[in-house]
């Protein structure tokens, strides 16, 4: 019996990838990672000045000391609550396959290879074929797809495909090029910058090379966290109308990439020669 493809995909997805049972009302780690990032974020607008809690409270304003370990605190916390998740996933993953598999195994890597032996119709050394005619089947039907098929789905996936590095490269160096014209313009100058280092304390040099880079990568992390989130929750979304066998390009290059990690040689036949005549 014929088996489509992205079904298989599909349930590879499923059974590894997905962050279903992760994230629920009643888990108390889906309101740990709420609470954390809400704090996170409420750390940043204090530490920058745009929010003043202490106004509200009648309390005396907080030095930028106590605001830079609070919210390094905070930020911790909230790393240690992704952690949580990664690790939870790999659990319930763990869980499925074994499940599926009827098996005791606990390594995740055996698990997959056992998954996909026992799913494809293929040796160990025919996965990189099998990879390379997914790939083709994909290329050509991104290319011989109507117009009437592109969705809000595709949105999605243009924006975050690995395609679209270059263009939020692209992007972030038009803001860094933006903010350099508008500093130059109030006044900054070469000259300025240099005069300002050279008087700067060590507090002031630890600011600006080392917390300023960890609140900014701090904030990038929770940005993508959320975006990410809505976005596999709208794919889900979009894809219940296809059913098992819906498409997606970022679940068919995950699964090819299985496929490569997993393939290997064919064993060798060594003809032993009878030397005793």
């Amino acid at each position: 019996m014929m088996r489509n493809v992205h079904t298989t995909i599909n349930d590879y997805y499923k059974t590894f990838e997905s962050y279903r049972g992760v994230f629920s009302y009643k888990s108390w780690l889906t309101w740990f990672v709420m609470i954390s990032m809400l704090l996170s974020c409420f750390s940043i607008f204090w530490f920058v000045g745009i929010t003043n809690p202490e106004a509200y409270f009648g309390f005396p304003d907080a030095s930028k000391s106590v605001r830079m370990i609070v919210f390094l605190a905070i930020a911790a916390i909230t790393t240690f609550s992704w952690f949580k998740v990664t690790f939870k996933k790999d659990s319930l993953t763990r869980q499925r396959a074994q499940s599926i598999l009827d098996t005791e195994e606990d390594k995740l890597w055996k698990l997959e290879k056992m998954w996909l032996h026992k799913h494809l119709p293929h040796n160990q050394f025919e996965y990189l074929e099998l990879a390379e005619k997914i790939e083709s089947s994909v290329s050509l039907r991104e290319k011989y797809r109507g117009f009437s098929s592109f969705s809000a789905k595709d949105i999605l996936e243009h924006i975050f495909s690995n395609e679209s590095k270059p263009r939020v490269l692209a992007m972030f160096l038009m803001l860094c090029a933006g903010i350099v014209t508008l500093s130059i313009k109030g006044g900054a100058s070469l000259e300025t910058v240099f005069e300002f280092y050279g008087k700067a304390s060590w507090k002031e040099l630890i600011m600006i090379f080392l917390f300023v880079p960890v609140m900014v990568y701090v904030a990038y992390l929770e940005i993508k966290f959320v975006v990410i989130v809505l976005a596999r929750g709208l794919e889900r979304l979009f894809e219940r109308y296809d059913g098992q066998s819906a498409y997606s390009r970022r679940k068919t290059k995950i699964f090819i990439n299985a496929l490569v990690r997993y393939f290997a040689f064919e064993k060798p036949r060594i003809r032993v020669k009878n030397d005793f005549r």
